[in-house]
């Protein structure tokens, strides 16, 4: 018959009870500041993710009234040659994974996806268009914008962002912090 062994907190406390008081003293302090520096490293963490997500909203936002102001004359004469070429200069923004702009029927008049780097052709599907706003999923960020001329909505235009910046940044300070955590003497 198989028993199970149950770890108790007696042998620990055995063997703190067994220390000096100074040595009590400083495994107390050592604990009280390591827990201070994990909720520290938390909260900066997580203020640098959404101080990052926030950036990002209105980076993306500039960018679709640029492009979208860009694009005006070529929804107004539709031109899709002229729309395909500002979509094309995206290719620049390594973040930028795809971009449509949207003609006045909310029907799709251009669109351009980042390249796969082996080569391979990428699948996208423009969405359907909605009002001006954006949505983040876990490796996404998506933006709407309204594209107006004369105050009459002609087009809207819709960027996609990856994230994987924000996730190179946070496990570069997570290697920070856990360098600083195990080498504190440095």
């Amino acid at each position: 018959m198989y028993t199970r062994e149950i770890l108790s907190p007696r042998p620990i406390l055995c063997v703190i009870g067994s220390q000096s008081i100074k040595r009590k003293q400083m495994l107390l302090l050592m604990l009280t500041s390591g827990v201070a520096l994990v909720l520290a490293c938390s909260a900066f963490l997580a203020y640098e993710r959404f101080s990052f997500r926030e950036g990002l909203t209105h980076k993306l936002d500039s960018l679709a009234g640029m492009v979208g102001t860009a694009a005006t004359g070529a929804l107004e004469f539709r031109d899709t040659k002229v729309a395909q070429e500002i979509l094309a200069t995206l290719a620049d923004e390594e973040n930028i994974t795809a971009a449509v702009i949207y003609d006045r029927e909310r029907r799709p008049f251009v669109q351009y996806v980042r390249a796969d780097p082996t080569g391979s052709p990428v699948a996208f599907t423009p969405p359907a268009p909605l009002s001006d706003g954006h949505d983040f999923t876990t490796t996404h960020l998506s933006l709407f914008r309204r594209i107006t001329s004369r105050g009459e909505r002609i087009g809207i235009i819709y960027l996609e962002s990856d994230l994987s910046e924000l996730s190179g940044r946070l496990h570069q300070y997570v290697q920070i912090v856990l360098g600083c955590c195990w080498r504190p003497g440095l």
